[in-house]
């Protein structure tokens, strides 16, 4: 199948191509896909399908440029999304967790988040107690991020394009790596913020998760360590009021054992 994904910056954009919905031939839209369009295209290509990527910030591709592509090209799907390119640690998380896109789409959300908060409301009573925390289903999505997949993956359009991608023939299944080094009780959870001076953070990212830890897109008491870079927002702020140690990328290296 052949499909164009679109990371959309310019909310009229969607009333554009919405019009093209239903009676249009081939041509079908999927509007607000819970991942970014890097990451739905790496699992999109995983199962076999092409792929091609447009990004409204790029000048050379302007609305009535890509909506030209679409109608002389004619690909089975359009992927739109807001979310940005990095959404990849959502979309992992998912990975892991369900294994496939049938999983992901015939998942009991209410059921998950409904565990989600009776974990966070125990591990409360075990941090008063001063034992260890659990780990509770989804760690690392919080509530508004599941509810928007809830509501995506419960249209009936959404619906029909996750069973032609999820297709017994070219499905997509996601094996689950095996952490090298910590073990899980050993295992951290990190939060990256600002920009390091010596690597990116997908860089910083994959050093840390080598190692066995995790990395989480947010700070909360179960966070071991903020690592800050320059122009730190407020996660680093969140990390202070929390006490949460706080380390630069000098002491980061030094904590994985790369200096």
């Amino acid at each position: 199948m052949r499909v164009f994904l679109v990371h959309v910056r310019d909310p009229q954009f969607y009333a554009i191509p919405g019009k093209k919905r239903g009676k249009n031939g081939r041509l079908q839209v999927m509007g607000f896909p819970p991942i970014g369009v890097m990451s739905l295209s790496s699992v999109l290509k995983r199962a076999g399908h092409e792929c091609v990527i447009y990004d409204q910030s790029n000048p050379e591709t302007p609305n009535d440029v890509i909506l030209k592509d679409i109608q002389r090209q004619k690909p089975d799907l359009v992927g739109l999304s807001f979310l940005s390119t990095t959404s990849y640690p959502y979309a992992k998380i998912l990975a892991r967790h369900f294994g496939s896109l049938r999983a992901l789409r015939d998942a009991d959300w209410q059921a998950l988040a409904a565990q989600k908060e009776a974990v966070r409301k125990d591990n409360a009573k075990r941090k008063r107690k001063g034992e260890a925390a659990l780990e509770g289903p989804l760690e690392g999505i919080g509530p508004e991020i599941m509810e928007s997949i809830d509501k995506f993956v419960h249209e009936r359009h959404n619906r029909e394009v996750i069973r032609r991608l999820a297709d017994p023939a070219r499905g997509v299944a996601v094996a689950d790596a095996v952490a090298p080094k910590a073990a899980r009780a050993e295992s951290k959870t990190f939060v990256l913020t600002g920009t390091l001076p010596g690597m990116t953070r997908d860089q910083a990212r994959a050093l840390i998760e080598a190692r066995g830890h995790r990395v989480s897109g947010s700070v909360s008491n179960k966070t071991d360590y903020v690592v800050a870079g320059e122009e730190a927002g407020s996660k680093l702020e969140q990390a202070r009021a929390l006490g949460v140690k706080v380390l630069d990328e000098s002491g980061l290296l030094q904590l994985l054992g790369k200096r």
